[in-house]
């Protein structure tokens, strides 16, 4: 099987105190994807704030340590079963899909000159069954910047490739209203513009609001931690 894969929030304190972008434009856990209409890119924003105490460089080196040290972070999933433990499995494909969407090093660039890194996010969602997705695995950049004492996420460029979750090989995602089919790879955005099941692409896109949010939820709280985050 020959694979073809891809490559505002002001988070003013934690806890009962959080309030990320997608709760203040309405999108944390809701059916929609977060545009950035300038682009039409399916984009999320996260900035948390960092104490005046704390140089950009000390935050830099902070968020580079904890993402390089919890790589399980960046690779998320909708079930707790792993896919090798599913009924049916062909074990065989399975492992060359697991091999393309291997993200054990998720921090794919640096660049301390500027403050800047790039982080790879994998997101595998398993549809429920007699639904139209089946196993879709997910993709994005994450580019995380510093500066004037701010942390900045931006998550972006999403691309998905659609398989039997079975066979693990690539399947079209059908569209029950007519005879029509969504390609097995391709963006984010396609999805978006094509799908017709809404309410159970809607799940998909809930999930995706809310993990995505809980992934910078977990490293805001090492912020937090390590007494770097600020206050107000």
């Amino acid at each position: 099987m020959k694979m073809s894969t891809t490559q505002n929030i002001n988070m003013k304190s934690l806890l009962s105190f959080f309030t990320p972008a997608l709760f203040a434009n309405g999108l944390f856990a809701q059916n929609t994807l977060s545009t950035n209409h300038a682009t039409g890119k399916v984009t999320y924003r996260f900035t948390i704030p960092v104490n005046v105490n704390v140089t950009n460089e000390e935050a830099y080196e902070m968020a580079s340590n904890w993402f390089s040290g919890h790589t399980k972070e960046c690779t998320r999933s909708n079930v707790s079963v792993a896919a090798e433990n599913m009924s049916g499995v062909n074990k065989s494909n399975l492992a060359e899909v697991e091999h393309e969407f291997k993200n054990t090093a998720p921090v794919q660039s640096l660049d301390p000159a500027s403050n800047r890194m790039t982080i790879k996010v994998v997101t595998k969602y398993f549809g429920e069954n007699g639904g139209t997705i089946h196993a879709l695995y997910v993709q994005g950049y994450m580019i995380l910047t510093v500066e004037n004492h701010q942390i900045t996420c931006e998550v972006s460029d999403f691309r998905y490739n659609h398989f039997n979750e079975h066979s693990f090989q690539f399947k079209r995602i059908q569209n029950w209203g007519n005879s029509t089919s969504l390609d097995p790879v391709a963006t984010l955005e396609y999805i978006v513009e094509n799908e017709q099941s809404h309410a159970e692409f809607s799940k998909f896109y809930s999930f995706l609001n809310k993990d995505l949010n809980r992934m910078v939820e977990n490293f805001t709280t090492a912020v937090k931690e390590k007494e770097a985050l600020a206050s107000n």
